[in-house]
């Protein structure tokens, strides 16, 4: 057999035993040539004693080839070599080791931040083990990775084939990522003197804040709090720093120069005669009641310390209840507590402590079904004797006294019922021989004394504004009593006909009507509604005959009855029996000034009690004795601000 012909079958059979791809297959040493085709190279010249051959990563070390014959041609294909002339033969086959290189982007990243590794080895690997230098690795060929601190990182890539493995390392500089400042405020409306806090939302880990409240005024607290002085429109800056940098975010407040600040009743539900509904659009029976005006939301901060902060009214109440005390008990006790370090601690005044009633309340027999008027995440409740049936005794001494009294001669306080979500009127002194004291609860505020102090200004149309609250009401009220849809519909005739020139009245809800109430008048003791002498009251005769004064409804339904809410501008009459009587006698239970709530539809007539002194039929008795009236009367209202 010639020579040719043994070296071709010695390197077929080398051959056979390795994966070729013809076309990556190259030609190195000191001989030229060029590729004829894509598995085709031709010679220029004779090839150099140590050339090599690579074929998709197999090096032919050891190459021999006879200086005197020239090689016309080399073909190289799968499995095979073919020699168009000239003499090679192959020495030992080894595969190429990988070349290992990678990049990486960003070239600069930021903790956080995702950082893409691409794989760039030459001599075709078949695996990959990559270390980030924080402890994490990969065996993807191009992976992905954040760091989580910043700081200088190795990042190694093995890269490993049959023919050995490669490494190649390079140095990763994570810095840190300048903050995105943010943040939110308790509240973006108040009054001047309140306060308002700002709570951080930066991102990318800030270690110190900046705040300007544009006022002059300024803080290195994460979280501050601030009171502007003055009315006006102040820009709010944050500027968060860390060693990446800083951000800056801004935002809008805005200070209006109310002192008497009326929170939401927080209802959000509405409802019809009976039930709740799905909210009703303008024109649609029921349209216009409380949850459909949204107004000036609870916000309340844990000072930590017993105290809790109105955000919105400025006013700090002590959280925790004690035990029922006296009235006068109570009033002394105001100058001795000493709770979050402050001495000086007052009795509310009616309005201080009716700011504080939310109505999704509704009370029950027993303690467990109960749901307070109040907030129970900050304000502590006890409820009255659970084991014998009289849960919503809770209630709260205020510092109002009532200028008249009740029960026919009982000396009354006012106080709020935050377990059934009234006003009452409560003797000072136990009945019936009004020696021992009467007790309820106290919680003890500070701040704002300005706070339910109205400042009504009489613009001579009809309208008067309170410009400590912003409200503007109509001087008039309805003329005459009507149920409570109908009020609600006689709301939106007054708006469609440009009442006084305005289109926005609307059925006041709870609170508003309450900031009315002028707590230093009556009809037994100034011979007026419980009202400024500014706005009109229609008189009325009351169910003893009496000239007296209307209830007034609200848009506020009241869960506790079902019915709505109203306040009394006169005598809040009751039927009750007196001693050992066994007849019912008419008397003004709560004092004019409290708030109960009536059933919205139907007629007295289908609440009878039963006869008089006089054996006289007696309708509208409610389930406390309450007088039921249904057709009350409307003052409308509209917000100024």
């Amino acid at each position: 057999m010639p020579v040719k012909y043994l070296l071709l079958v010695i390197a077929i059979l080398f051959l056979s035993y390795l994966p070729v791809n013809a076309a990556t297959v190259t030609l190195t040493g000191s001989s030229g040539g060029a590729w004829e085709s894509a598995t085709t190279w031709v010679s220029a010249s004779i090839p150099a004693a140590g050339d090599d051959v690579l074929i998709t990563g197999a090096s032919f070390d050891a190459i021999t080839i006879s200086s005197s014959v020239t090689i016309a041609s080399l073909t190289i294909a799968a499995n095979q070599i073919s020699l168009g002339s000239g003499t090679l033969s192959l020495g030992g086959i080894a595969i190429a080791a990988p070349v290992s290189a990678f990049s990486s982007s960003p070239a600069a990243p930021t903790v956080g931040q995702t950082v893409t590794f691409t794989d760039s080895t030459s001599n075709s690997p078949s695996s990959w083990v990559w270390s980030f230098g924080d402890g994490s690795t990969s065996t993807l060929q191009n992976p992905t990775h954040s760091y989580s601190s910043a700081g200088s990182y190795t990042v190694t890539l093995i890269a490993s084939n049959a023919g050995g493995s490669g490494s190649v390392s390079h140095t990763v500089t994570v810095a840190v990522a300048a903050p995105v400042a943010a943040f939110s405020s308790s509240t973006t409306t108040l009054s001047a003197g309140q306060s308002v806090t700002f709570t951080d939302a930066s991102s990318n880990s800030p270690t110190s804040w900046a705040w300007n409240f544009g006022d002059g005024a300024t803080s290195t607290a994460q979280n501050p709090s601030h009171s502007y002085t003055a009315a006006g429109s102040y820009t709010v800056t944050l500027t968060a720093t860390n060693t990446g940098g800083s951000g800056s975010a801004t935002g809008a407040i805005t200070v209006s120069s109310y002192t008497y600040p009326l929170v939401d009743t927080g209802q959000l539900t509405s409802y019809n005669a009976t039930t709740s509904i799905t909210a009703p659009t303008s024109g649609q029976s029921f349209y216009g009641q409380d949850a459909q005006f949204s107004g000036l939301q609870p916000s309340y901060r844990n000072n930590g310390d017993g105290t809790i902060s109105d955000l919105n009214t400025g006013l700090m109440w002590v959280s925790a209840r004690g035990s029922k005390v006296t009235w006068d008990n109570a009033v002394s006790g105001a100058a001795t507590n000493r709770t979050g370090g402050y001495s000086d601690w007052r009795m509310p005044t009616i309005k201080e402590l009716y700011s504080l009633i939310d109505f999704n309340g509704k009370s029950a027999s027993t303690d467990a079904q109960c749901i307070p008027y109040i907030n129970t995440t900050y304000f502590e409740i006890i409820y009255g004797d659970v084991t014998g049936g009289r849960v919503i005794d809770g209630q709260d001494w205020s510092s109002t006294r009532y200028v008249s009294t009740t029960m026919g001669d009982n000396a009354t306080i006012f106080g709020v019922n935050f377990i059934d979500g009234r006003i009452k009127g409560y003797p000072q002194y136990t009945p019936p021989n009004y020696t021992a004291g009467y007790t309820l609860y106290v919680r003890y505020v500070r701040g704002n004394s300005s706070y339910g102090v109205n400042d009504f200004v009489d613009h001579g149309d009809n309208t008067i504004i309170d410009q400590a609250t912003g409200l503007m009401w109509a001087k008039q009220d309805s003329g005459s009593g009507m149920n409570w849809q109908d009020a609600l519909a006689w709301v939106q005739t007054k708006k469609t006909a440009n009442y006084l020139g305005y289109s926005d009245w609307r059925l006041p809800n709870a609170k508003e009507l309450q900031s009315l109430v002028d707590y230093t008048r009556s009809p037994a003791t100034t011979g007026s509604a419980t009202i400024n002498a500014m706005f009109s009251s229609t008189s009325i005769t009351n169910e003893g005959g009496v000239a007296d004064y209307p209830f007034y409804w609200t848009g506020t339904t009241h869960l506790d009855s079902g019915g709505a809410a109203y306040l009394a501008f006169g005598r809040a009459l009751g039927w009750m029996k007196l001693g050992t009587a066994t007849t019912y006698s008419l008397l003004d239970v709560h004092g004019a000034g409290a708030q109960r709530s009536d059933p919205k539809s139907g007629s007295v007539t289908s609440y009878y009690l039963g006869t008089d002194s006089s054996g006289n039929a007696v309708y509208g008795k409610g389930p406390q004795g309450d007088v039921i009236r249904i057709n009350n009367y409307v003052r409308l209202v509209r917000d100024a601000r």
